[in-house]
């Protein structure tokens, strides 16, 4: 195990140098200059090539990049080039808002897709499974913005249950901050719903037709108990892995909804520095979700080996 984990280790940091420096070479072919956000439109020339001196941007970019990555190492990810704010701290202000919704929209893509998929295993009449097929089917199919609208329209602005926009910290209050977090939780979370009970579905029903649980069932075993004690448990494997990949897709798309619930996190943040051509930002954005994806490869790797022990071998 001690091997693997430094395996891993290895790998994330080939990784992340991988990420930085496509990151830090593709934020350098941008047309956007960062300058003219600080002075203006307007700016004489005198003062942008002050502010670009001033930036370091006159500098060769192999330069640049290795200023900016010995910081990075020490956990100094710079200073914005617009707002000349510390990216460290913005990222640490912003992150909470986007994980939170995250980590809740994979709790409600999980236990929906756990309900799904073992329900549609277990059914005995083919209507049923028709029926569970498409109601997944039509899941996936919806756009998260476009959820997330209809959710502001019917449970904020018609119902007036939950905030339409916004964001409250847990410090703050912690009913404001489930509040201000579950509706784009759910539009960001439901379609993930249909490929978790898919897959959970064709591995549970492998399993079901395995001799042990036909054995267990004609000793006269509670087949609900068999499911949930056994099958379930060697069925996760594969839905453990789509969950993992679920939540990159999910920091991929998170900044549409931050969008559509006027939340200013992590993707709202990126988005914002790529339209402004703020290096610094953008780089320490890439870099925390690049950050997010190595640990949560290396959660699913640590889980599938708990849940399947014949891979501890391996």
């Amino acid at each position: 195990m001690i091997s693997v984990l430094i395996e891993k280790a290895v790998g994330a940091v080939a990784l992340l140098v991988i990420v930085s420096l496509m990151a830090f070479g593709l934020s350098a072919l941008s047309p956007r200059h960062p300058e003219v956000h600080r002075l203006g439109a307007d700016a004489p020339e005198s003062a942008v090539r002050e502010v670009r001196h001033e930036l370091g941007l006159d500098r060769p970019l192999a330069a640049q990049f290795v200023e900016w990555a010995g910081g990075a190492v020490r956990g100094d990810l710079g200073r914005s080039y617009v707002s000349d704010t510390s990216v460290a701290e913005e990222i640490a202000v912003r992150a909470p808002r986007t994980l939170s919704m995250v980590a809740l929209a994979i709790a409600i893509a999980c236990a929906l897709g756990l309900a799904l998929g073992v329900s549609s295993a277990l059914a005995r009449r083919p209507a049923t499974r028709r029926c569970l097929a498409v109601f997944t089917g039509l899941v996936q199919a919806v756009p998260g913005f476009w959820l997330g609208i209809l959710l502001v329209t019917l449970f904020a602005l018609q119902l007036g249950w939950l905030p339409a926009t916004g964001y409250v910290p847990a410090s703050v209050s912690v009913q404001g901050w489930l509040q201000s977090i579950l509706l784009p939780s759910i539009a960001l979370g439901l379609p993930s719903t249909a490929a978790i009970a898919r897959q959970l579905r064709g591995a549970l029903a492998g399993e079901l037709g395995e001799d042990y649980v036909r054995n267990a069932v004609a000793q006269g075993f509670d087949r609900m108990h068999i499911v949930l004690r056994h099958a379930l448990r060697n069925a996760m494997g594969p839905a453990i892995t789509i969950i993992g990949f679920q939540v990159v897709v999910k920091l991929s798309t998170v900044v549409v909804v931050e969008r559509v619930f006027a939340i200013d996190g992590l993707g709202t943040l990126a988005l914002d520095a790529v339209f402004r051509g703020d290096t610094p930002v953008l780089l320490g954005c890439v870099m925390t979700f690049a950050l997010i994806v190595v640990v949560v490869n290396l959660f699913v790797d640590l889980a599938y080996t708990w849940i399947n022990p014949r891979t501890r071998a391996a």
